[in-house]
């Protein structure tokens, strides 16, 4: 009930309310937007191998080893760990280290930096070619 106020907007996966499916279509529209505009970037997939395997989250205090997989709690702890993640890539874009793709680069929308998809995510950057 709590993890939906306290974990970042790009997660929608093991979240209350929120849908998998959502964060495909942002992409979607992100990259449409960008293809039409002509602007470059880079979109970078990062893929979390064997995520639920074996982890070791040194801030996650009760945890010594690691979750495996099918352990009822793993996805829901494996979120809150993404979220500190999302938040690294938050502070990056507003320090000014990188820009996301907005999704109508004519208008000043909605700009995107990352989505989560479970244990992969998709990373948003504009291209500097000088």
């Amino acid at each position: 009930m709590v993890l939906g106020d306290i974990v970042h907007e790009s997660q929608n996966a093991f979240v209350k309310g929120r849908q998998i499916l959502d964060s495909v279509l942002i992409a979607n529209e992100c990259l449409d937007s960008r293809l039409k505009s002509g602007v470059p970037g880079v979109l970078c997939k990062l893929d979390v191998e064997k995520a639920y395997d074996h982890i070791n989250w040194d801030f996650l205090i009760y945890i010594s080893r690691g979750l495996r997989q099918g352990d009822p709690l793993s996805p829901l702890l494996f979120v809150i760990v993404t979220n500190a993640f999302s938040k690294m890539l938050d502070k990056a874009v507003r320090d000014g280290l990188m820009f996301g793709f907005r999704v109508d680069p004519t208008r000043n929308s909605l700009q995107v930096s990352h989505l989560l998809f479970v244990d992969d995510t998709l990373v948003f950057c504009d291209a500097d070619l000088g």
